[in-house]
């Protein structure tokens, strides 16, 4: 432990003052998304995100019973009938 401390030209180096990296802020884009559209979505109340968030499911439970109804009147599926093979 002395030793690295006393080290040849260590007495020097210790006497110069330890100067400040700055640290430049900086924005830029995330991916393919621009800068202007997330300071956007920042300022978004979470109300707002919540009722898109609702409309979006809304819509999607909209689609699926419509799809439902849709097979529902085309009627059943013909079911596949496969025939067993007998082995030799």
């Amino acid at each position: 432990m002395w030793r690295t401390l006393h080290k040849k030209g260590a007495q020097t180096l210790s006497s110069r003052k330890a100067r400040k990296k700055r640290v430049i802020r900086s924005s830029r884009n995330i991916g393919t998304v621009s800068m202007a559209d997330i300071q956007k979505r920042k300022s978004e109340k979470s109300e707002f995100r919540k009722a898109q968030r609702a409309d979006a499911t809304r819509k999607l439970k909209e689609r699926r019973k419509a799809r439902k109804a849709a097979r529902k009147t085309k009627g059943p599926r013909p079911s596949k009938v496969f025939q067993k093979t007998r082995r030799r």
